[in-house]
């Protein structure tokens, strides 16, 4: 439609999964329960099961949004992502272009030995 190549996150998240072989992920979102249903139909469309979801309702309102999505730490994305683990997930995947995607993936590869990707890793792949 745009008449160039495009990168959108979720073409970059189903190559992601693709390269990766991953068939169920864990996912963890600041959004809330229709946003996270968005989230899991689409994977689920692309062959991948949603084996725990988590969101923080950050979307309510833009005012909310604003003020607490780019206030998360790594840490703290982390620690939501560790909430969901368990013995059926994979892979983390973290959707949402405004977490603080990038290092919590580190930590949770650290953590858990298990590997992540977020939209803004895969669309930058």
């Amino acid at each position: 439609l745009a008449g160039v190549p495009v990168v959108t996150a979720a073409g970059a998240a189903r190559e992601a999964c693709a390269a990766l072989g991953l068939r169920r992920v864990a996912v963890a979102t600041p959004y809330g329960a229709a946003s996270n249903g968005i989230v899991a139909r689409y994977l689920a469309s692309i062959g991948v099961e949603v084996a725990a979801i988590r969101g923080l309702d950050l979307d309510r309102s833009p005012e909310v949004w604003k003020r607490e999505v780019p206030a998360l730490t790594p840490e703290q994305v982390c620690e939501l992502g560790q909430s969901i683990d368990g013995p059926a997930v994979e892979a983390l995947y973290l959707p949402c272009t405004g977490l603080a995607s990038i290092e919590a993936i580190e930590l949770w590869e650290r953590r858990t030995g298990k590997p992540a990707f977020s939209s803004v890793q895969a669309g930058f792949w």
